[in-house]
């Protein structure tokens, strides 16, 4: 006998959706590759994602993982060529309904502009995000001054 409200085991209850268009978000960057579910799964596993499962990944597109990992939302940034930062704007905002990721270089958290209503168990976890943030921003702005130079200096010396 199945239970049609649960995963098919009586008197088990379906895992409830907290973010369905966070579901879909994480679906569509899945399907923007050209990967099935399983294909997904097993590149992140060959790539050495441990943070990434079977599991992780079913949440993730169905919305029902209510507070992602930072290791799951970087995995799946990197499995899909997108932006970490992009990931956990898209997280923040569907968990808050407002955007708390700053831009680098403002200085003040975003904590201050519309996230009064996070909670303050959150708010330091948000804060330590914007502040990785900032800092990766830092780092990729000197490697491409880097590149930016030895590029110079190369094509001055093949002149």
């Amino acid at each position: 006998m199945r239970d049609r409200e649960g995963l098919g085991w009586p008197g088990v209850a379906k895992r409830p959706v907290f973010f369905p268009d966070l579901g879909d978000y994480f679906r569509a960057l899945r399907l923007a590759k050209g990967l099935g579910f399983n294909q997904a799964v097993e590149h992140a596993h060959q790539r050495g994602m441990a943070g990434l499962t079977k599991q992780v990944l079913f949440g993730l597109e169905h919305g029902q993982t209510k507070d992602p990992e930072p290791d799951a939302l970087r995995a799946v940034a990197d499995l899909y060529g997108v932006p970490y930062r992009d990931v956990v704007a898209r997280v923040s905002g569907a968990k808050y309904r407002c955007d708390l990721i700053g831009h680098a270089g403002e200085g003040t958290s975003n904590l201050t502009k519309g996230g009064a209503d996070v909670p303050a168990s959150d708010q330091a976890h948000i804060r330590g995000l914007e502040a990785e943030l900032r800092d990766r921003d830092r780092r990729h702005t000197a490697a491409i001054r880097a590149m930016r130079d030895v590029t110079r200096r190369l094509a001055n010396a093949l002149a």
